[in-house]
C-alpha cells in the first residue's frame, strides 16, 4: 500500500501531475496490506532489470489474485 502511494506521489511531482488528480485515483482503489510471503515471493522472482519494487509490485498483485496489471514506465 505504502510503495504504491509513494511511487504515485513521485511521479505526479515528476511530471506535473496535480496531486488532487493522485488523491482522487487513490481514493478508487483497494489497497490491501503486505505480509512476510509477500516480500519472500517478491524476492524469488527473476528477470535481468527487474526491480525489488517492482517484484514487490508482481508479488503482491499476485498474493491479491490479480488478474491485469497497469504499468507506467517510460523506459
Amino acid at each position: 500500500m505504502f510503495l504504491l502511494k509513494t511511487e504515485l506521489w513521485r511521479m505526479a511531482k515528476q511530471t506535473g501531475i496535480a496531486q488532487t488528480a493522485v488523491t482522487h485515483m487513490l481514493s478508487r482503489l483497494a489497497m490491501l496490506d503486505m505480509d512476510r510471503s509477500v516480500s519472500r515471493d517478491a524476492g524469488l522472482l527473476t528477470g535481468p532489470s527487474l526491480r525489488s519494487r517492482d517484484a514487490l509490485h508482481i508479488a503482491a498483485a499476485l498474493h491479491a489474485g490479480a488478474n491485469v496489471s497497469i504499468t507506467y514506465d517510460a523506459r
